[in-house]
């Protein structure tokens, strides 16, 4: 074998030599991120079962204020939804949030005032209430008793709905 070929053969074996070792570095990285990859999608299905787990959970206070419209908006399609005429919806008054004790919530109460509903549909209105998304609980109900002299079965209610509203004290200075 003459000279010039065992140049050209020993540059060929250390060219494969180089190619070897960079694919072998290539493949090494590219493990490395499939590893990571893998570690990141277990990571973030933890994190989707938690979002979910978190969202089946019942809503237990609002980060702020309802607006007065989105309240009566609610109670007003709840009413509607139980077959309740809205001239029957006497009025509907909502109050200031008022802080529960030492806590970091304020209770925000709406009353209620129905004239000339069934039994039947206060229960379907007040499920409706506690149904919707942004659930609203019974505080009280007062319901009083058709007169004697009434042969129909007609009631005059007074609802106190209330939310809660997550709201730390601010500091003093």
């Amino acid at each position: 074998m003459n000279r010039r070929r065992v140049t050209l053969l020993t540059v060929l074996i250390a060219l494969l030599g180089v190619v070897t070792f960079w694919t072998y570095g290539d493949m090494v990285s590219a493990r490395d991120a499939a590893i990571a990859a893998s570690r990141d999608l277990t990571a973030c299905r933890k994190m989707t079962e938690q979002i979910e787990s978190y969202q089946k959970r019942p809503a237990r206070a609002a980060e702020h204020v309802q607006q007065a419209t989105e309240t009566t908006g609610l109670i007003e399609k709840s009413a509607k939804d139980a077959s309740i005429d809205l001239r029957n919806l006497i009025r509907i008054t909502p109050e200031l949030p008022r802080r529960v004790g030492d806590t970091v919530y304020k209770e925000k109460v709406t009353l209620v005032h129905l004239k000339n509903i069934t039994l039947k549909q206060l229960v379907a209105m007040g499920h409706n209430l506690l149904t919707a998304k942004q659930k609203l609980q019974m505080k009280s109900i007062r319901i009083t008793a058709p007169q004697p002299d009434d042969t129909g079965s007609w009631w005059t209610v007074e609802l106190a709905v209330s939310y809660l509203i997550y709201e730390p004290p601010k500091a003093r200075k």
